[in-house]
């Protein structure tokens, strides 16, 4: 797409849903506008170096005007064709002005806190405040090399998950380094680094501990020592095995009663709907619904706005649960393991189970597998036990 880049041509351009649009100029080569979904618009201009395309950020709009940029394009065209290259040139008056902690505060404000969801922007906060800026953060983001990486992965060795969480993160931001000219393309020092082996954490869930956990949530409803919404919470995690994001905001309007679904407008797969079981859906309407608050599971009422926000405080909650129900070492996630458990073990398929907990990959489905008895153990588990009851001379069932 190409059009003479004016000030009205360039107030006109409307933002596209998603990526990033460009519009090049019709009469100077290579030079630009690019506009993003949030409505940013700034002039560039594209060339080649060596057989490379390179980019070359000319500024903002408005600060720069059509006009500026026009001239500051066909003056970057110039220093080209003498074989200069200008995107170097920025780079290295950039280099030196910035530590790895400073970048990393822009690729907050600017990528995480635009395109991640809250979830993921606090994980990336808590990553960088304890692990990554102690280690890294003095360093000028040009000095980071794959020894200072593997020093902060090795040193978290202890916690593979979280070593390898951070190893993605650091890689993530020194790869957006290198795409808004703050490091060398091709430069990433995180990129041959490899990651400790994860075994998947899931853990059975026996039908006795679902007993337990039921019997420990009775008590404290019969005693009012957990907050309703997070008796209601685990209930709904054991009945649906959606994640727990999801059921903590589910609002009331996701919930469609007459189809026995709940539309989920935002999970970690995406848009989704989940089909739920009679019992899911009793609890459900079994729940107060007060037209002051939107939420299934409400929380406390905000100051600021004085509206009902869902309730947070699960955790604590969960720990009261599992302590009663002696079951220390169950996180709330294995909840939604013991319903593909429970699938699996019921003869249903994979596919099916996949659709239930809103698999987008059937790989992770297969996961759940193995949490099934062995069809082999249980066939021989039938026949000894009829053996042992002829033996034993018990009337056959």
């Amino acid at each position: 797409m190409s059009a003479k880049i004016t000030k009205k041509m360039v107030e006109a351009i409307s933002p596209p849903p998603i990526g990033r649009l460009v519009i090049f100029d019709s009469e100077i080569s290579g030079f630009g506008v690019r506009v993003t979904p949030n409505g940013t618009k700034t002039f560039v201009l594209k060339y080649s170096m060596a057989n490379k395309a390179r980019w070359y950020t000319i500024g903002s709009y408005p600060a720069f005007s059509a006009d500026e940029a026009r001239r500051e394009a066909l003056a970057q065209r110039g220093a080209i064709a003498r074989g200069d290259d200008p995107a170097s040139y920025r780079l290295s008056q950039k280099i030196g002005d910035i530590s790895f902690e400073e970048f990393a505060s822009q690729y907050l404000q600017q990528h995480a806190d635009l395109k991640k969801r809250a979830r993921s922007r606090e994980e990336d906060k808590r990553n960088l405040k304890k692990h990554i800026n102690p280690a890294l953060g003095k360093l000028k983001i040009s000095e980071v090399t794959p020894l200072h990486i593997q020093r902060l992965h090795q040193k978290m060795s202890d916690t593979p998950f979280a070593a390898n969480r951070c190893l993605a993160l650091v890689s993530t931001i020194l790869n957006k380094a290198e795409a808004w000219g703050y490091r060398q393309n091709g430069s990433n020092p995180a990129r041959h680094i490899e990651k400790y082996p994860e075994k998947p954490r899931d853990r059975i869930v026996t039908a006795a501990e679902i007993g337990r956990i039921g019997k420990a949530l009775r008590h404290a409803r019969r005693l009012n020592v957990l907050h309703p919404s997070a008796i209601a919470c685990i209930e709904l995690l054991i009945l649906t095995g959606c994640r727990l994001q999801e059921i903590l905001t589910l609002k009331w309007s996701f919930v469609d009663f007459e189809r026995s679904s709940i539309h989920l407008p935002v999970s970690k797969t995406g848009t989704k709907t989940v089909l739920i079981g009679d019992a899911a859906l009793s609890l459900l309407k079994s729940l107060p619904h007060s037209s002051d608050c939107e939420y299934v599971l409400p929380g406390k009422v905000f100051k600021t706005d004085r509206k009902t926000h869902h309730y947070v405080g699960i955790e604590k909650n969960w720990q009261c649960v599992r302590k009663v129900a002696c079951l220390k070492d169950l996180r709330i996630h294995d909840l939604r393991h013991a319903f593909a458990q429970v699938g699996a073990s019921g003869g249903e398929s994979l596919q099916i189970i996949g659709r239930l907990l809103g698999h987008s990959n059937p790989t992770i489905t297969n996961r759940y597998a193995n949490l099934a008895p062995d069809p082999v153990q249980r066939a021989a588990t039938r026949i000894s036990s009829e053996l042992a009851n002829r033996l034993a001379g018990k009337p056959l069932s």
